[in-house]
């Protein structure tokens, strides 16, 4: 007897027979949408439903299905790689779509139907399910196609999916099966967590089997029915998202085994939604970064296009002190191939660089720069590939939130430009000064006619002249401070500091301006510190800011206003404040206001004058003194100006309560060189009151023939003649025995003789050359010192010494060329070498004392290897010796004490010669 056994797939067997048209329904519809038109959605989708047919059928041994399946998995995969599909593969598709159809017919016929709710079909539903989360990432795709894989083993009329919203108060309906209705249909509608077996299913995150519930639309099909439901939370983590509901038109149809399978669906569910959202998120951030990093490498690109497209040399040096990014134009001003540069340490780089700066002190200023978060911006001159000067940018590179990404140097070639700069500031120098010979010349001979040079003058021409003579100061302002102008931006103004009293500049420039406030009808009010203040200056120039600044406030405080000038003790430095009653500054013109020639608008320039140069330059002078000058105002509340000058180590000298009177005039013979005839006749007038004999000369070489001859009482010699230089002048002057302590006034420009030396004076017109002749003929007349000294440059330091503190100095280069100058000329004061070729200083000290008229001059002899024996005979022949390198307050000290003792003893006839005191 035969016996027959089970089949124990014969259940799954049926159900994967069972939904074999689902399967097929499925690709029909991909391949429909892929022939409307390629979609890589589409494309993936006809994919997975082939390839789980083809695995699942091979594995029931439904050959014809899997073999067909495969095909169509094959064009598929295909198609996905190409983005394409040929005309010819959809005829191929749609053949095997038709002999799907028929072996799905032949393998239904020979498998029996099983049992929908059979453990089998539903653990194939599960396993199905599995692979649903390998192959789905999109929400809705995995929601219908588990709803459509439950439907084989699970009977119900409605399916849905709802979701929470953001605000987790309500949720929505995302995925509607209604078997009625022919599948999926759309629906839009919105529910309150706190109502319906939904929500609480929801809040309490517990599954619920319902059997009698009333009907709902689309499930009630007559009034009063009721229906059977399941309603499935489902999680993600730890958060409930929403719900996988079931119905059923006929109460009480599920069961609590329904229930228990319905959660585990729900399970695998949940983690196929985890997986699709963790597969989001991954492909989100990798997108977000591919996206970033794009920008990034965007950015970067741009920016070094625009480093190599520059016409500027420019480097990016890293935080690790290595070269990131260097353009062209860099390689070439280092020196080394590009590629040499590139990721080089930036040691390696100012090697190269180093060598080609003319001033040794620019790398390490670059070194600090690049080692710090402060800004470098300079000039410097390089000889490296050629000679030229470079404008150099050393600036920090920060990231958003502030860190320090590294730097950026910059060299950008600005030869021609500073070319450029020169040439102008040498046109308006010139300019300038060629316009203010004939304007000192014209304002010299109104200010002489009315004070009656050429006779009494009737009110009406008084008036003309005195209007002319105002605005001839006004142009002569204008041009000096163009020239002031020109020469602080060509580098040209040098100062000698000394100490400068601010009581005495202020108490100056009060009343310098006191005319102009007095018009204006402006008061002005000081307010003093306790203890006198002393800055480190020049007093022609600390006089010129402050009236400046003083002239500026007064002009725009308005008539009955008040300015008021304060000056302080701060941090080592001396503050002085200027500040107004006028209409105020914005904000962002505070710094334009310090641009020369510029002015707030047009309207400031036709209501109050000038030309916008005055702040400029006293910005100029300030910053060239050591200082800083700057303003702060408040539209409306006025304006106050600050000068920040370094205080004096010494006071300077003390200032009486008066002035000292003006000498008299006295009659004096003037050698007067000047190529300007008419400035010869203004100063000839000028100096008639003074009873001066004028001898005129219009060369040097006149004037040192004329000299020669027969000696004057003063000099007055032009800064430029036709034949040389005045000052080329003055020094052969000072080289003559019987001219070298005649007192001298340079006619030109203070800056032009910064330190000028005692005995000669420097006046800038014809008025002051009278001025400042007197003051030098009312002097004592300078002692005579002679310098002898081999080694030029000790002569030349020691001779300018000797001449600022006073005293007309000769020199010679040697011993016997000094014994030929003290026959020529006494001098009061003998200053010798002692280690001299031919002969030395003791040698001609001998000579010294050998001659009656030169026994009691005094003699410091110099040496630097002083011993006793030295000291000894240098002291036995009334000297004093005195050890090198001198120093020169010392040395100065011993001069005037020598000085006194000697004219003490010419006093009392010469007793005590031989025993100078020590």
């Amino acid at each position: 007897m035969l016996m027959t056994v089970p089949d124990p797939l014969a259940e799954v067997r049926a159900e994967f027979a069972a939904g074999l048209a689902q399967r097929i329904d499925t690709m029909r519809a991909a391949l429909a949408a892929l022939e409307a038109g390629f979609g890589v959605t589409d494309a993936e989708a006809l994919y997975r439903a082939a390839h789980s047919l083809a695995g699942t059928a091979g594995s029931f041994g439904a050959e014809g299905l899997a073999h067909v399946a495969s095909d169509l998995e094959a064009l598929a995969r295909g198609w996905l790689a190409r983005r394409q599909a040929a005309p010819e593969e959809w005829r191929i598709a749609k053949a095997a779509v038709t002999e799907l159809e028929a072996a799905a017919r032949e393998y239904r016929a020979t498998t029996p139907s099983g049992v929908l709710r059979s453990p089998a079909a539903r653990l194939a539903v599960v396993g199905e399910l599995a692979s649903l989360i390998n192959a789905a990432v999109d929400m809705r795709e995995i929601f219908q196609g588990a709803i459509l894989k439950v439907h084989r083993v699970l009977d119900f009329r409605r399916a849905s999916v709802v979701l929470l919203d953001d605000t987790a108060a309500h949720y929505y309906l995302h995925t509607l099966f209604d078997k009625e209705r022919g599948g999926f249909v759309a629906g839009a509608a919105v529910f309150p967590i706190n109502q319906g077996v939904v929500g609480q299913a929801i809040r309490t995150g517990r599954p619920m089997r319902v059997n009698a519930l009333p009907g709902t639309e689309g499930i009630l099909l007559q009034q009063g029915k009721r229906v059977s439901a399941m309603i499935v939370p489902l999680h993600v983590g730890d958060r409930v998202i929403g719900a996988l509901n079931f119905g059923h038109e006929d109460p009480e149809h599920y069961t609590e085994e329904d229930l228990d399978w319905a959660v585990v669906l729900g399970r695998q569910i949940e983690t196929s939604l985890y997986y699709s959202k963790l597969l989001s998120t991954i492909a989100e951030q990798r997108e977000a970064l591919a996206r970033e990093h794009a920008a990034v490498q965007g950015q970067r690109n741009q920016l070094e296009a625009l480093i190599d497209a520059s016409d500027a040399a420019i480097m990016l040096v890293g935080p690790d002190r290595r070269i990131a990014h260097a353009n062209a134009e860099m390689a070439w001003l280092v020196g080394i191939p590009r590629e040499a540069v590139l990721g080089a340490g930036l040691d390696t780089v100012h090697r190269f660089l180093g060598s080609s700066f003319l001033d040794p002190t620019a790398l390490p200023v670059q070194e600090h720069a690049l080692s710090g978060d402060v800004a470098l911006r300079d000039r410097v001159e390089l000889s490296f590939p050629r000679r030229a000067v470079y404008q150099r940018v050393v600036a920090p590179v920060r990231e958003s939130g502030g860190s320090l990404l590294g730097h950026i140097v910059l060299y950008r070639d600005v030869t021609h430009e500073v070319e450029v700069e020169r040439a102008k500031s040498e046109f308006v120098s010139v300019v300038s000064h060629e316009l203010r010979t004939p304007m000192t010349s014209v304002k010299t001979s109104l200010s002489l006619l009315l004070a009656g040079a050429a006779g009494s003058l009737e009110s009406a021409s008084r008036e003309l002249l005195e209007i002319a003579l105002r605005n001839a100061d006004r142009l002569i302002r204008l041009v000096n401070d163009l020239l002031d102008l020109s020469r602080l931006e060509a580098g040209r103004m040098e100062f000698q500091l000394e100490p400068v009293s601010l009581e005495d500049s202020i108490a100056a420039s009060l009343e310098a301006v006191a005319a102009f406030a007095a018009e204006q009808g402006v008061t002005i009010a000081t307010r003093p510190p306790p203890e006198p203040q002393a800055v480190l200056g020049v007093p022609d120039r600390v006089l010129q800011v402050v009236v400046n600044l003083l002239a500026n406030a007064i002009k725009f405080s308005p008539r009955g206003g008040r300015v008021e000038v304060a000056w302080r003790r701060e941090d080592g430095d001396a503050v002085t404040e200027v500040s107004d009653q006028g209409p105020g500054i914005p904000a962002d013109k505070l710094q334009a206001i310090f641009e020369p020639f510029r002015q707030l608008d047009s309207s400031t320039t036709r209501e109050h004058g000038g030309a916008g140069l005055g702040l400029a330059i006293s910005e100029g002078i300030v910053e060239a003194l050591g200082g800083r000058l700057w303003a702060e105002s408040e539209l409306g509340a006025g304006s106050r100006f600050f000068v920040r000058l370094p205080l004096a180590a010494a006071s300077p000298s003390p200032v009486g309560s008066s002035r000292p009177s003006p000498p008299k005039p006295q009659a004096a013979t003037v050698l007067l060189a000047h190529p300007d005839p008419d400035w010869q006749r203004l100063v000839a007038v000028g100096a008639r009151p003074e009873g001066w004999r004028i001898v005129p000369a219009a060369t040097g070489a006149e004037a040192l023939a004329h000299l020669r001859a027969a000696p004057v009482d003063l000099v007055v010699l032009a800064l430029e003649l036709p034949d040389m230089h005045g000052l080329a002048l003055l020094q052969q002057l000072q080289l003559e025995p019987r001219l070298c302590d005649i007192p001298v006034v340079m006619a030109g420009e203070p800056d032009h003789l910064a330190g000028a030396e005692e005995g000669t004076a420097v006046a800038p017109t014809a008025e002051a050359v009278v001025e400042r002749g007197r003051q030098l003929l009312a002097a004592p007349p300078r002692p005579v010192v002679l310098l002898v000294d081999d080694d030029p440059a000790a002569r030349r330091s020691l001779s300018k010494v000797l001449r600022r503190a006073g005293y007309a100095c000769l020199t010679a280069t040697d011993a016997r060329q000094g014994l030929e100058l003290v026959r020529a000329r006494k001098p009061r004061l003998i200053i010798t070498d002692y280690a001299m070729p031919g002969m030395d200083g003791l040698a001609f000290l001998r000579e010294l004392r050998g001659d009656p008229a030169l026994k009691v001059v005094p003699v410091i002899v110099l040496t630097g290897h002083a011993t006793r024996g030295l000291a000894r005979q240098v002291g036995d022949l009334s000297a004093q010796l005195f050890s090198k390198p001198a120093d020169r307050k010392g040395l100065l000290a011993e001069v005037e004490r020598l000085l006194k003792a000697s004219a003490s003893i010419v006093a009392s006839g010469g007793r005590g010669a031989k025993e100078w005191p020590a």
